[in-house]
């Protein structure tokens, strides 16, 4: 099966959710931004935890993104 762009970001937070729990529970979006480095798009979702520590997070999105 074909990746896409949804089925891209839905695994982000399907990941999230199983290191965190559910969002506004067991964490808070802070950002989430698409930019290109080196010939390569990421996805760099910024998240704060329950205990207050923020994590920023980085997703090679190359092979779906714009799909």
């Amino acid at each position: 099966m074909e990746e896409n762009g949804m089925n891209g970001v839905v695994k982000e937070y399907a990941l999230l959710e199983a290191m965190f729990g559910e969002r506004d529970t067991g964490y808070t979006l802070i950002k989430q931004v698409a930019t290109s480095k080196e010939n390569r798009w990421l996805d760099i979702i910024d998240i704060r935890l329950q205990n207050g520590n923020e994590i920023k997070y980085y997703f090679d999105i190359t092979h779906f993104f714009g799909k």
